[in-house]
């Protein structure tokens, strides 16, 4: 007699349920030690003020959060410390105007500010900021790039370079800025045309 299909496939289809309650389980209760994708709200007792269009920079332990405005522009800002989830008020005094849009980099010691838009408009001054001391330095502008913002600015480990940005067109020039010496900007190179560099630009999404 020809044995009928039927209790082959009732078989396969428990063993597919079985897996699937399986994989369902997993899902739900991950092995130990697996991290999971959470958020943890920061503590906004002691934080700087509301605001839009700052900036912020990590330190390797914690977070400087600087300029931006509240509907006035602002040269305030503060330090976040993640581990102990607390807030300490940075020094305004001999900070940079207060402005939107400015640059900022970590040195491994200090911070440092640069271009963005004050009340005068487009703007290429900038300071620097110890955050051991809770102090500022002005910063030389003597051959610094045009006034800008929406620029972008990186550390290379013993000097910044800023390049791009709206001055008040989309800008492909740049300047590299030495902090240990502040004697002045060196000129990203420039040649007529700019030699090999790219087509201008400012900050993504930008017109």
């Amino acid at each position: 007699m020809r044995q009928s299909p039927i209790p082959a496939v009732v078989a396969v289809q428990r063993h597919s349920f079985a897996l699937l309650a399986v994989a369902a389980l997993l899902m739900a209760c991950p092995a130990p030690g697996v991290a999971q994708e959470t958020w943890t709200p920061t503590r906004t007792t002691g934080a700087p003020t509301p605001r839009a269009s700052h900036s912020a920079v990590w330190t390797g332990s914690a977070m400087i959060v600087w300029g931006g405005s509240d509907g006035s522009n602002l040269n305030t800002g503060g330090i976040y410390d993640p581990a102990a989830d607390s807030w300490r008020a940075m020094n305004a005094t001999g900070a940079p105007t207060p402005r939107t849009y400015p640059a900022v980099v970590w040195t491994g010691a200090k911070v440092i500010v640069w271009g963005g838009v004050d009340a005068g408009g487009y703007t290429n001054t900038g300071g620097i900021y110890d955050p051991g001391a809770d102090s500022w330095t002005a910063m030389s502008t003597t051959g610094a790039p045009s006034p800008r913002f929406e620029h972008t600015a990186v550390w290379t480990g013993s000097r910044m370079i800023v390049w791009g940005g709206w001055d008040p067109t989309y800008t492909n020039t740049g300047g590299i800025y030495d902090p240990e010496t502040d004697h002045g900007w060196q000129r990203a190179r420039r040649e007529p045309p700019l030699l090999g560099a790219t087509t201008p630009r400012c900050g993504p999404g930008r017109r």
